[in-house]
């Protein structure tokens, strides 16, 4: 295969991989991102704190992240704050907390930018500075029947720890059939 140059997708029919930070598996947290090289901008912006999360950029607010590893972790969410975004961060959270998740937390959007553009026009240290705000002001998530992604800081009393009634799943775990589904017809195209 000629030197392109660049990075070059090697999985026929099934989307781009998730991009992760080097040494993922390591931390005790995930970030995960909508957008591969705002992906890599947090991870190089954050990595100069010796803040160690491990970070993965999704190829877009249709992509899929890395599941393995979400188990007994604490998860964080970041998309745009467009329709797609706000899909996107509601259907990865019903697969990393089916994928067996911690805790869910959601960031706030930025507002006229992506982690991308920040870093370009403000630096790394700019982009440090709102990613730690963006990681105080996250909120936790909340299955529910809906894509809604609730803005509460305690659960439901249905959901709180210890409670004898659990809350709807179904769609969490149709979305976890479905992301099964397609890696399955993804390695038959191979």
């Amino acid at each position: 295969m000629p030197d392109l140059g660049r990075y070059v997708y090697r999985l026929g029919g099934h989307g781009a991989p998730a991009w992760c930070s080097p040494g993922h598996g390591t931390a005790e947290r995930i970030l995960i991102v909508e957008g591969e090289l705002n992906a890599a901008a947090a991870a190089r912006a954050l990595s100069e704190l010796g803040n160690r999360l491990d970070i993965q950029g999704m190829a877009g607010a249709g992509g899929l992240p890395h599941l393995e590893g979400c188990a007994g972790r604490d998860v964080y969410l970041y998309a745009d704050g467009d329709d797609a975004g706000r899909a996107c961060v509601a259907r990865v959270a019903r697969l990393v907390t089916v994928a067996g998740a911690r805790q869910v937390w959601i960031l706030p959007p930025l507002h006229s930018s992506d982690f991308c553009d920040l870093a370009g026009t403000g630096g790394l240290g700019r982009l440090r500075t709102e990613l730690q705000r963006l990681m105080q002001a996250a909120v936790l998530h909340y299955p529910s029947t809906t894509d809604e992604v609730h803005p509460h800081r305690t659960p439901p009393p249905h959901q709180a720890q210890g409670s004898d009634v659990v809350g709807p799943h179904e769609l969490a775990t149709s979305a976890w059939r479905k992301y099964q589904l397609k890696l399955r017809r993804a390695g038959k195209r191979r």
